[in-house]
């Protein structure tokens, strides 16, 4: 992988485990969203699949590869929720969210020039007949330390995809960018006017906050 890296300035990992549902676990869960239950499915993920194998070990091997080959910059998509081990994501889908964390720490610790990205939940929706939900046209909104999970609602901790990429690609051109870590959802459409493309106007409403790393202990989470 090194190899393959050599002669590059930067490198974006986006890589995840992709979970597949327990059909099983569906009766239970439909039940409970139409009773008002809070019975939720639960998911599985194929061998040599895991989100340990895929979001830590994976992820591991691509930032020693960048430091091997002398790239300057590595961008890492992550995931909100990385602060909370009882958040769905992690107690339903093998701590995918830690595992992601845990590789965050060892990008920041590996000393090369770093941004850290934890987006809201991705629109559109997977599924069968996904709402649209075109980038460009809502206000975005960051902070750190999964605040949003608490200070907005469902619909407001929400991102699209496409808005989701043209950050991405942003922070390889933008100084403000380097050496952070933070989180990033939009607002419904038609509240706020849509991001104008300027990131670095976007991460000065964090004052220079980054996400912090003192917890959870994942050594003793991840431990088993």
């Amino acid at each position: 992988m090194a190899t393959a890296l050599r002669g590059a300035d930067a490198l974006m990992i986006c890589t995840s485990a992709t979970p597949k549902i327990k059909l099983s676990s569906l009766p239970g869960a439909i039940f409970g969203k139409v009773f008002g239950g809070d019975a939720k499915p639960s998911f599985w993920f194929e061998e040599g699949a895991s989100p340990k194998q895929v979001d830590y070990e994976g992820c591991l091997l691509q930032i020693n590869a960048a430091k091997e080959a002398g790239v300057k910059h590595v961008v890492l998509l992550s995931s909100m929720a990385g602060t909370d081990p009882q958040h769905f994501l992690n107690v339903s889908m093998e701590n995918i969210v830690l595992w992601k964390r845990k590789a965050e720490m060892a990008l920041i610790a590996s000393g090369l020039t770093y941004t850290i990205v934890h987006p809201g939940g991705l629109l559109p929706h997977a599924g069968p007949k996904p709402k649209p939900a075109p980038g460009g046209e809502r206000a975005l909104a960051v902070s750190v330390n999964d605040e949003f999970m608490t200070s907005r609602g469902a619909d407001e901790r929400m991102i699209p995809r496409e808005d989701v990429a043209t950050v991405l690609v942003q922070i390889l051109t933008t100084p403000e960018a380097r050496g952070r870590s933070f989180d990033v959802v939009s607002d419904p459409p038609g509240k706020g006017p849509p991001y104008d493309g300027d990131l670095a106007k976007l991460l000065s409403q964090l004052n220079g906050m980054n996400c912090s790393y003192d917890s959870p202990d994942l050594d003793k989470l991840l431990a088993s």
